[in-house]
């Protein structure tokens, strides 16, 4: 009996200092007497927006931040900083000559000159500019420069022959209409008219996808296209004997799967 009510205090004291507010992947939350936010990623990690200006690459309004007391947000741990969305911003920083195309992960790649940036974001291009202090440089990878249009960054949305892509992983990803470009997020101001265009998924983007609209994407080196039409796959079923049905149905499972997997 001792043991018991020792144990039950035990977890009400845990709990008091465990317990927080249960919210789901993807939440913008901030403390009621501080204007900073931040996005909990699936591990309910918060990752803060650094500047208003990083924020606003990713959302138009503060309608969905939800507000806490200071004792209920220190209990989500702190993890890296957001960086400006990729693809619908050019980046510059305040003592930096260079101007910077986003990708992904945070990757930055230069711009050889501005005739460049002209080419691939046509005569307006100046007003996707967000300008950061130069403390926030090490949030980022510096990538390959950019030399010409056809070094569209990873990420940019882009039309081409009257239909909207996304370039993601050096890959043309279609979108299934416009109303799909729009529900990850993107404007209409964001798409870019181009003559470029690259090896095309056969798989279309139909609405929203947490792949796309991702604040804390990760740098993904490209090492392969998981859509060569070279690429084949076999699967052998090894027995002892006789095999069974249940064999049977973890070989299509699990052929289901790789082929959902190889569509992301």
């Amino acid at each position: 009996m001792v043991f018991l009510r020792l144990f039950t205090i035990s977890f009400i004291i845990a709990g008091m200092f465990l317990a927080s507010p249960a919210f789901a992947f993807g939440s913008l939350i901030k403390s009621i007497d501080n204007p900073t936010v931040y996005y909990l990623d699936q591990e309910n990690i918060r990752h803060i927006f650094p500047t208003a200006s990083v924020y606003n690459t990713w959302y138009d309004n503060f309608d969905d931040v939800k507000e806490l007391n200071k004792d209920e947000i220190i209990k989500y741990s702190l993890g890296k900083n957001i960086t400006v969305r990729p693809g619908v911003t050019i980046l510059t920083f305040e003592n930096d000559k260079n101007i910077y195309g986003v990708e992904p992960g945070g990757i930055i790649r230069p711009f050889m000159n501005r005739e460049v940036i002209n080419d691939i974001y046509g005569d307006h291009w100046f007003e996707k500019v967000v300008s950061l202090p130069d403390v926030f440089f090490d949030n980022y990878f510096l990538g390959e420069k950019i030399s010409n249009y056809h070094h569209l960054p990873n990420g940019t949305v882009y039309n081409y022959e009257g239909r909207y892509f996304l370039k993601r992983k050096e890959i043309a990803w279609p979108f299934k209409d416009l109303d799909s470009v729009l529900a990850n997020g993107f404007s209409q101001d964001d798409i870019v008219y181009t003559k470029a265009h690259f090896n095309e998924r056969k798989t279309e983007i139909d609405g929203f996808s947490e792949t796309i609209f991702n604040p804390i994407d990760e740098v993904v080196e490209i090492t392969a296209d998981c859509e060569n039409k070279n690429l084949r796959v076999a699967f052998l079923l090894v027995t002892n004997g006789k095999y069974t049905i249940d064999q049977l149905q973890k070989i299509e499972d699990i052929k289901k799967q790789l082929e959902e997997y190889l569509k992301q």
